[in-house]
């Protein structure tokens, strides 16, 4: 009989902290967080690419959390002594910060600078993308993105069960250097 009584008290504080998640905060939210702004539209270097954007797209589409309408992938860009390490992370749009952070080379923040689409999926770029590797370009044309409510509702956690591949970047050539691929549907 404990275990039951044990079982429903977990079952209920998680419903009511589940419905509590979903509630969106607006003393939070004012005017000032949620913006529009534009970004460029950037295509990239096939050559270097390609191969390994074909890879993720491939396994992305059949990812459990797949949704084609909020999910998206990021490439962020990592400078350290001796490598300049190159990432490419899965997530939902709402996770994304369209602020213009500005980099910053101690904290190591940057904001996201331009997008592109490649065989259906979104793909955005953080400043450090073009500041540390030679493989995207701008186009002439550019996007507008906003911010959205539920981005100051996420909290970001660590989350392995989404794709991320990792790269070291020398020599303009992408080594790889690491990978978690999501259960697959």
């Amino acid at each position: 009989m404990k275990q039951y009584i044990f079982v429903f008290i977990v079952v209920f504080l998680f419903s009511c902290n589940n419905k509590k998640t979903e509630t969106i905060d607006n003393s939070i939210i004012s005017v000032d967080t949620l913006f529009e702004r534009k970004i460029p539209v950037l295509t990239f270097n096939n050559n270097v690419l390609k191969n390994d954007i074909d890879s993720i797209v491939e396994k992305e589409i059949n990812c459990y959390y797949f949704r084609k309408d909020t999910t998206c992938l990021y490439m962020l860009v990592r400078a350290l002594k001796n490598d300049t390490l190159f990432g490419i992370f899965s997530c939902d749009y709402y996770m994304i910060d369209f602020s213009e952070i500005g980099f910053d080379e101690i904290k190591r923040i940057d904001g996201i600078y331009g997008y592109f689409k490649y065989k259906k999926f979104d793909f955005f770029c953080y400043t450090s993308c073009m500041k540390y590797t030679d493989l995207f370009y701008e186009t002439s044309d550019s996007v507008k993105v906003k911010n959205s409510p539920l981005l100051y509702v996420y909290k970001p956690q660590i989350d392995d069960s989404r794709t991320q591949w990792c790269y070291i970047y020398k020599n303009k050539e992408l080594i790889e250097d690491g990978k978690t691929t999501c259960k697959q549907k």
